[in-house]
């Protein structure tokens, strides 16, 4: 039969507007950015019922600030990784939307502060283009460029010109330190054959077939 209500900064605060005979909706105008509360109380044939509180928040600035920091990398590899940091004074970070070149814009659910990778990127220069959200849906974008050079082709040193039968073949090598080098040696008319060894750290490696 009434509807008394009040909304302000204090959480617990008594309703006092009453609205008799009861409304069912109650619309606010120029609320003003910051954390409120809407009080509520109900009147039927019985009397008063109990106050209920509902907390709700206005927030209609974008985050104030928004850092993309790049880790340090090899330049060959392809997988980015960037510190995300962003801050948002009235209702906080959310999550983040960052979209690669043409592709599809993608939701990143970390927080601020947390380290972003991206998946494993062609050879070339990439950008990054990356939006902070808040809670209240606001955002601040920026970009980044990201450069994956090409690995550098590994150079054959030194390998025997003639060899005897039943003598091995002894290829010494360079390429980048501790990588993976896959050799190949075929014969015309002949399937090749392969074979994979590791460079040390100073990039040298040795292959004996």
């Amino acid at each position: 039969t009434a509807v008394r209500i009040l909304y302000g900064e204090n959480q617990n605060s008594q309703p006092s507007v009453v609205y008799q005979p009861a409304i069912s909706s109650r619309t606010l105008t120029d609320v003003e950015d910051g954390v409120w509360y809407f009080h509520l109380q109900l009147k039927n044939a019985n009397g008063w019922g109990p106050v209920a509180h509902f907390r709700f928040q206005i927030d209609t600035v974008k985050p104030s600030d928004f850092n993309i920091q790049a880790s340090e990398r090899d330049p060959s590899d392809p997988i980015g990784r960037f510190i995300l940091t962003a801050t948002d004074a009235a209702s906080g970070i959310d999550h983040f939307v960052i979209k690669i070149d043409n592709g599809a814009e993608q939701t990143w659910a970390g927080k601020s502060g947390e380290l972003y990778s991206t998946s494993a990127l062609s050879v070339g220069t990439h950008t990054l283009f990356i939006k902070a959200f808040d809670q209240a849906g606001n955002y601040l974008a920026d970009s980044v460029d990201l450069e994956v050079k090409p690995l550098e082709a590994p150079i054959i040193t030194d390998y025997p010109a003639t060899l005897l039968v039943g003598d091995e073949l002894v290829v010494h090598g360079r390429a980048k330190p501790n990588s993976q080098v896959m050799v190949w040696l075929e014969r015309e008319g002949d399937q090749a054959i392969s074979q994979t060894v590791t460079s040390d750290a100073d990039g040298n490696f040795t292959l004996i077939l």
